[in-house]
């Protein structure tokens, strides 16, 4: 179907791995036949299959472990991987780039699963993976996986070939804050300052998250190094007398926004 199951995990958190797993089960009175299961890892843009509509992945969980079946003998199951996001179930293109050894999983996007042989009624057949869940993520970022199933129908009278969507499954760090700071100044880089000249900074904070921050606050570290004059002769910048601040102390630049809406808002 077209359910989608999302966990909330926490921003900034460390790297882990992460087990994704799918179950499919034969609910018919009959058999089925020719059973694939093509699936897409979570990765950056990744869509649903069969189709041209992206998922919402904003950053990849590279697979770090090939793919596990229960239920069936292993002996009739096949496993394919590919590094093209957008392979669909044909062996036989070269362009889905589908093989049993992947030299890098890291660089798989799409699984195939090739059953061989009839599942019988009420059979569960169930399969696992991991992948890596990247450390230090911040608000507003998610990734999902998902997978199709396709098999011959297997009614009295006739066979029918059908497929089933499963469920989109994916993690989100959830709607938040998202700060952006640039700081610039009223002179180009490099150049050469006349003594009592007066130069302004601009530090610029934007909100490009889809909730509000608040209690914001800025710290930039300013230089310290010598600074050449006009005259020849060289300053520390600690000399410089700062006559425009929001609060100046120990060779810091600080600004405290209380409130601080999205760009939207």
């Amino acid at each position: 179907g077209d359910e989608i199951q999302t966990a909330t995990i926490e921003t900034y958190g460390a790297q882990r791995e992460v087990t994704i797993e799918g179950i499919m089960t034969n609910n018919y009175t009959n058999a089925i036949d020719n059973v694939m299961v093509l699936g897409r890892v979570p990765f950056t843009g990744n869509k649903a299959i069969d189709e041209t509509e992206e998922l919402g992945s904003t950053f990849d969980m590279p697979m770090t472990s090939k793919i596990a079946t229960s239920g069936i003998d292993s002996g009739n199951i096949k496993i394919y991987y590919s590094e093209n996001g957008e392979a669909t179930r044909d062996l036989i293109d070269g362009n889905n780039g589908w093989t049993e050894n992947p030299s890098d999983l890291s660089k798989v996007k799409s699984y195939l699963i090739v059953i061989s042989g009839e599942v019988t009624a009420n059979t569960q057949i169930s399969f696992s993976y991991k992948v890596s869940l990247p450390a230090n993520l911040t608000f507003n970022q998610s990734s999902y996986a998902n997978y199709k199933v396709y098999y011959d129908n297997k009614a009295p009278g006739a066979t029918i070939g059908e497929t089933k969507k499963a469920g989109v499954i994916g993690l989100t760090t959830g709607e938040g804050p998202e700060l952006e700071v640039k700081l610039s100044a009223s002179i180009p880089e490099n150049t050469v300052v006349r003594p009592g000249q007066y130069i302004r900074y601009y530090v610029e904070v934007t909100n490009k998250g889809k909730a509000d921050a608040q209690n914001v606050k800025v710290t930039a570290k300013l230089p310290m190094e010598e600074i050449q004059m006009s005259d020849g002769t060289t300053t520390k910048y600690s000399n410089f007398k700062f006559v425009e601040y929001e609060e100046y102390n120990n060779n810091f630049h600080y600004i405290t926004l209380d409130y601080l809406p999205t760009e939207e808002g």
